[in-house]
């Protein structure tokens, strides 16, 4: 034989409790369970809720926390990314990169091993550069301080430089 049991639970909300620092889950003499509503009208995170009673989405957006509430950081741009500004809100923000192709500016003489470019790369990986169409390596054939690159090995007169970088 199967039996079918249903349980039928009441709830009951007592709007003379009404305290905000947190929601009650009680179950009071006649076996009603009290939940008690923020007046504010915002659940906290730790009962599931956004902590916001004002929390407004939009699409493409992004929701984050500022470790008290929800927050919405609102849609980007094409093109842009999120990023973060530490403990503040993020950001949407747009990716400024230039790249560059040059021939550095020094004597090649066979003695000189300080070679200058036009500006300063984002990072030593990001320059690319080549001696008689062969790439050196970064920190092994050269050393990059600012715009300044440094050859370990000078090159000798007719060979030729040409720099790749980002900055």
């Amino acid at each position: 034989m199967k039996f079918l049991i249903l349980l039928f639970i009441s709830f009951q909300v007592f709007a003379t409790e009404l305290p905000t620092s947190k929601q009650i889950d009680q179950i009071n003499a006649s076996g009603g369970v009290i939940i008690n509503i923020p007046t504010n009208g915002a659940w906290p995170i730790a009962n599931g809720g956004t902590n916001n009673g004002s929390l407004s989405v939009t699409p493409g957006g992004t929701l984050y926390t500022d470790g008290n509430r929800i927050l919405n950081v609102g849609a980007g741009s094409s093109g842009q990314f999120l990023m973060s500004n530490g403990s503040a809100a993020p950001a949407w923000a747009s990716v400024s990169v230039s790249y560059a192709q040059e021939v550095p500016s020094g004597s090649i003489n066979g003695t000189n091993t300080d070679f200058t470019i036009s500006h300063t790369p984002v990072s030593t990986p990001s320059l690319v550069l080549f001696e008689d169409g062969l790439s050196l390596v970064p920190t092994t054939d050269y050393s990059l301080t600012g715009s300044t690159i440094t050859l370990v090995i000078a090159p000798k007169a007719g060979q030729s430089l040409v720099a790749f970088y980002t900055y």
